[in-house]
C-alpha cells in the first residue's frame, strides 16, 4: 500500500515538472517571438516600403505589402549614390580600419594581461575610462591636431599651431586604429584583456620550456588560440566604421564613402520625385543597401561569433 502512494506521488511529481516545463517552453517562446517581432518588424517594413510604387504610396488600402511592388527605388538610389564605388571605397577602408584595430588592440590586451610593469594598473583604468568618455569631447583636439599635424607637435600644449592637414584623407582613421586609440578600442582592449586573463598558464609555461620567447609565444600560442574573439572584434570593427557617419563626415567630409552618400542623398538628385513617394525611394533603399553588405559578413562570421560568445561566458 505503502508503495503504491510512493509511486503515485513520484508520478504526480513528474507531471507536475513536466507541466512545468511545458509552460516554461510556452512563455519562453512567446517571449522570444515578441522580441523577433521587434527587431525584424522595422526591417519589414523598409523592404515594404522599398518596393511600393507611386500608386501604392498614395493608396490607403496598401498597409504592409505592395499591390504594384517595383524595384525602380533601388536602382534610382543605386544610380544616385554611384554604389560600386562607394561601396569599394567603405569596404576597403573598414576592413583596413579592422585588422589595423585587431592588431593593435590585440598588443595592447596581451601587454596589460601578462607583463608586470610600473603604471599598469593606471593604464588598464584610463581604457576602462575611455568607454564613458563621449565622443564629442575628444573630436574636436583631435581634429585640431590632424588638422596641423606634426609629430614633434604632439604633446604641445598652447602656442601656434602649425603642421600638415591630414584632413580628407583616410590617415586620422587608420593612424587611430593602427594607435588602438580609436573609437571603442576601449571595449576591445577590455574583451581581450579578460580574455588573455583567464586563458590557461600551462601552455605558455610549455612554450617557455620549449625555448619560446615572449614574441613567439604570443604568435604561437596566445594568437591561435584566440581566433574566435579577434573575429568577434574584427566585425565589431568593421561594422563600425561601416556604419560610422560621424567621423567620417569630420575628418574625410569630400570622400564619397557609403555612409556619407547615402545619408546625404537629396531629394532634388531625382528628377520628377516629389513628397511621400520620394521619402519612399530615398530612406528605405538607402537603409537595406547600407545593411545589406554586413548581414552578408554576418553570416560567412556567425560560426565565429557564437563560438566568441559561448568562450567568453565560460572564461568569465
Amino acid at each position: 500500500m505503502n508503495l503504491r502512494l510512493a509511486e503515485k506521488s513520484i508520478s504526480a511529481a513528474r507531471i507536475k515538472k513536466h507541466a512545468y516545463g511545458v509552460c516554461f517552453r510556452i512563455i519562453r517562446g512567446i517571449l522570444l517571438a515578441g522580441l523577433v517581432f521587434l527587431i525584424l518588424y522595422p526591417i519589414f517594413v523598409k523592404a515594404a516600403a522599398s518596393l511600393m510604387s507611386n500608386s501604392d504610396i498614395y493608396n490607403p488600402s496598401v498597409v504592409f505589402l505592395p499591390k504594384n511592388p517595383t524595384f525602380e527605388n533601388f536602382i534610382t538610389v543605386w544610380n544616385a549614390v554611384e554604389y560600386p564605388i562607394a561601396f569599394a571605397k567603405t569596404f576597403a577602408l573598414s576592413f583596413t580600419v579592422g585588422i589595423l584595430q585587431v592588431i593593435s588592440c590585440t598588443l595592447v590586451a596581451y601587454g596589460l594581461a601578462k607583463f608586470r610593469f610600473y603604471g599598469r594598473r593606471i593604464i588598464m583604468g584610463l581604457v576602462i575610462f575611455t568607454l564613458v568618455i563621449p565622443t564629442q569631447t575628444i573630436l574636436t583636439p583631435l581634429y585640431i591636431r590632424f588638422r596641423f599635424f606634426d609629430i614633434t607637435q604632439l604633446l604641445q600644449i598652447g602656442g601656434e599651431l602649425s603642421g600638415i592637414s591630414l584632413i580628407n584623407t583616410v590617415l586620422p582613421i587608420t593612424l587611430l586604429s593602427a594607435t588602438a586609440t580609436a573609437f571603442k578600442n576601449g571595449l576591445y582592449i577590455f574583451i581581450l584583456l579578460q580574455h588573455f586573463k583567464n586563458s590557461p598558464k600551462v601552455l605558455e609555461e610549455a612554450a617557455f620550456i620549449d625555448g619560446c620567447g615572449r614574441f613567439a609565444t604570443f604568435t604561437r600560442i596566445a594568437v591561435p588560440g584566440a581566433v574566435p574573439m579577434l573575429v568577434t572584434i574584427f566585425l565589431f570593427a568593421f561594422v563600425w566604421q561601416w556604419t560610422d557617419y560621424y567621423y567620417t563626415s569630420i575628418f574625410m567630409p569630400e570622400m564619397d564613402f557609403l555612409t556619407s552618400r547615402l545619408l546625404d542623398i537629396e531629394f532634388s538628385w531625382i528628377a520628377g520625385i516629389s513628397g511621400d513617394y520620394a521619402i519612399s525611394v530615398s530612406y528605405a533603399p538607402r537603409v537595406l543597401l547600407l545593411i545589406f553588405p554586413l548581414v552578408i559578413v554576418y553570416l560567412f562570421t556567425q560560426r565565429f561569433f557564437v563560438e566568441s560568445v559561448e568562450r567568453s561566458g565560460i572564461v568569465g
